[in-house]
């Protein structure tokens, strides 16, 4: 993916957050996440699968405690690398269905 040139379209697609089941942000540059991470803040109450890899090298990405509007009921896959969330403990605690989690 050429990242700046298709951001724009996932940010549109992530405007649709009651019917995305699955998000994938793999080999991001830090400033691409930080135009995405915003449009993450509310619920996605059909949300089974969740990566996010930042490009190597890149500083920690720091999640808030509104991640994804703070809970995750149907998520049943999580694997955030080299990411800082340091209220992840609360939005575990909503994820009943989580069989997969790496960190």
């Amino acid at each position: 993916m050429e990242a700046w040139d298709d951001a724009d379209n996932i940010i549109y697609a992530l405007g649709h957050h009651d019917c995305m089941s699955q998000i994938f942000l793999k080999n991001l540059p830090l400033s691409v996440l930080h135009r995405l991470v915003p449009m993450m803040q509310e619920s996605f109450p059909t949300l089974t699968c969740l990566e996010i890899y930042p490009m190597d090298g890149e500083p920690l990405l720091v999640l808030q405690d509104s991640f994804l509007g703070g809970s995750a009921l149907y998520l049943r896959l999580l694997h955030l690398y080299s990411i800082h969330f340091p209220t992840l403990q609360n939005l575990l605690l909503s994820a009943r269905n989580l069989v997969n989690l790496e960190l």
